[in-house]
């Protein structure tokens, strides 16, 4: 999914499909790799779907740290420029 500004590219667009069609390509991959060995239970193919999920959820984490400091560094800058202000046009 993609919004915002970068809405609309289409470069950015091709360039995140590519990414999924390789995953799963490399899903596929394992996949086959893994019917060969003598795995009934398939263990290795649950190993790699917990390390995806862990990595997605650890990849969510970040994402909302990364908001929050973004939102408290426009917060200080929004104060700094507000106080800017007050002393350019109170004369101090």
């Amino acid at each position: 999914m993609i919004g915002g500004e970068r809405a609309g590219d289409k470069e950015l667009k091709e360039k995140r499909l590519k990414k999924k069609k390789a995953a799963e390509k490399r899903l596929e991959a394992l996949a086959a790799a893994l019917s060969k060995v003598n795995d009934e239970d398939g263990v290795m193919l649950r190993v790699y779907d917990d390390i995806q999920e862990e990595l997605k959820a650890k990849t969510e984490t970040l994402r909302k740290y990364k908001q929050r400091v973004s939102s408290r560094f426009f917060s200080a800058k929004n104060d700094i420029l507000q106080t800017f202000a007050f002393y350019r046009f109170s004369g101090c």
